[in-house]
């Protein structure tokens, strides 16, 4: 494993054995935005790219994709959906932040002087519930979401009936 930073104009020698800055390296591999990680097979083959943050539990998938050689058989993002196991736990929402069910989005950009915020989480997703622990009770936070008439989601239910902001009668997943 090897890190740089992506503006620097040091030379370095890159896969194909010419030198260049590392800025160029970067730009070559399409590495605009940190983090992006780019592996490689020992024959100097690019196996895979990605970009953004993934958490652990993610990122161990990832690196199972890799190792496991799927990446010659499957897209990571079929690989993913395949060992990701779908969690029964039901999203706890925290009203005191975000707007009680039913939830007629329409009606809420028309009627409502404040912008409105859609947050789509999952139950039984870590990273939701990071985002809920660490983000989603700073009081900082919170005080900003007053400005908002915020609605919180869950992006896998498929039976609870919204009206979307065209007037659509649909489900939070679709």
């Amino acid at each position: 494993m090897i890190g740089f930073d992506i503006f620097n104009d040091i030379e370095g020698t890159g896969i194909d054995g010419v030198k260049k800055p590392i800025r160029d390296f970067a730009e070559t591999e399409r590495a605009r935005f940190t983090p992006t990680l780019v592996f490689y097979s020992v024959e100097n083959e690019r196996l895979l790219r990605i970009v953004g943050f993934y958490p652990p539990e993610k990122f161990r998938k990832v690196l199972a994709y890799v190792d496991s050689n799927h990446f010659s058989k499957m897209k990571l993002s079929e690989y993913l959906r395949q060992h990701t196991t779908q969690s029964s736990a039901s999203l706890k929402t925290d009203y005191t932040l975000f707007a009680k069910p039913p939830h007629n989005l329409k009606d809420d950009l028309r009627n409502n002087e404040k912008p409105l915020v859609v947050v789509f989480n999952r139950g039984g997703c870590a990273a939701c519930e990071r985002f809920d622990e660490r983000i989603l009770r700073d009081e900082e936070i919170r005080q900003l979401f007053s400005n908002f008439h915020a609605v919180q989601l869950d992006r896998e239910d498929v039976s609870t009936k919204i009206i979307d902001p065209k007037g659509r009668a649909i489900t939070p997943e679709q």
